[in-house]
């Protein structure tokens, strides 16, 4: 199973950290964001991983290596200029050989890889996507009114957004 980990971005709201160090590589105890994802996508079956890369790439693939050390091989794939979300695809769709998982390189989920490839596998899909629901609480109250009559109000409702985790291609 393949993997690519889209991980090219300029963490600009985390600077000043990112100007040193880029957003998957900054620590989380005493791991990177990156090597989490690795070793959760390899004890998932994933053997291959893209790495889609352009600010500090550098710095990514001499922090990482080869992927020996995590058990799966990393092939680094650079952008000579930012080609935006899902631009850093055509620059490995020749090597890419069947489905794959792809999802950002500054997220952490705990979705079970395996059941998800599997899913849109099965279903055969040209594009599986993961969602997540996030909540977020509202500090007021919501009013519905019409003209010069008031027709209800929620105190502080949670508003709800469906947002993308991760694909199958």
């Amino acid at each position: 199973m393949q993997a690519i980990i889209l991980a090219g971005g300029l963490g600009s709201l985390l600077k000043p950290f990112t100007e040193v160090v880029p957003k998957p590589l900054l620590p989380l105890g005493e791991k990177s964001i990156l090597e989490i994802q690795i070793e959760r996508l390899r004890d998932h079956g994933v053997t291959q991983i893209f790495l889609a890369v352009n600010y500090k790439a550098d710095y990514i693939e001499s922090f990482l290596g080869n992927g020996e050390r995590y058990g799966v091989e990393l092939i680094y794939s650079r952008e000579s200029k930012a080609l935006g979300t899902c631009g850093p695809l055509s620059l490995i769709r020749d090597q890419i050989t069947g489905p794959f998982v792809m999802m950002n390189g500054d997220i952490l989920t705990k979705l079970d890889f395996s059941r998800f490839y599997q899913f849109g596998c099965d279903k055969d899909f040209a594009l599986t996507v993961g969602t997540k629901i996030i909540t977020t609480p509202f500090r007021f109250g919501d009013v519905k009114s019409s003209e010069d009559q008031l027709l209800s109000v929620t105190e502080k409702p949670e508003l709800n957004f469906e947002i993308m985790a991760a694909f199958i291609l």
